[in-house]
């Protein structure tokens, strides 16, 4: 009995351990705190944030890399710019499940929740105050981008945006 007793501590502890890390990892999302490494932050409209910045993402020509966001604000979010080089990207691909960047240069896919989007800018459809969006970029040609997102809420209010540098090697 008393082996029972050490197994279910044992058991306990490491289930523990496991929840305590996973909740470290989301408090650098910070998303309820007035405050960042930066400093205090203004909670008067949207807030934008990549989950795992890197100042130069790195990848290869046709290797895909996902790349998470996460959008805020005290009001509920209703859409999603993003750009290219400062070029908004175009969804227009008929029956496609990704959008071509610019000439061909990268493609795209976008998930919000678990909707694939097809559209720019990328419309709320259960407009929500916090909104996970995930994208997948394959660089096609080698070179140097700026991704670029926007997001703005249901009272009109923009967000600054953030910027992630892509180098496709």
């Amino acid at each position: 009995m008393h082996d029972k007793s050490i197994l279910m501590t044992l058991i306990t502890a490491g289930l523990a351990a496991l929840l305590l890390m996973s909740c470290q990892s989301l408090g650098r999302l910070n998303i309820l705190n007035d405050t960042s490494e930066e400093g205090p932050v203004s909670n008067h409209g949207p807030r934008s944030m990549f989950v795992s910045h890197q100042t130069n993402l790195q990848v290869d020509v046709d290797r895909p890399v996902q790349i998470e966001t996460y959008h805020m604000s005290q009001n509920k979010l209703g859409t999603l710019e993003i750009s290219v080089n400062g070029q908004p990207v175009n969804f227009e691909v008929p029956g496609g499940q990704t959008a071509t960047v610019a000439n061909g240069l990268a493609t795209i896919q976008v998930l919000a929740g678990e909707e694939t989007i097809l559209a720019n800018p990328v419309a709320a459809r259960f407009p929500n105050p916090i909104w996970p969006v995930f994208i997948t970029w394959t660089g096609r040609i080698s070179g140097t981008y700026d991704l670029s997102l926007v997001v703005t809420d249901l009272a009109g209010q923009k967000s600054e945006p953030i910027i992630q540098r892509i180098e496709v090697r």
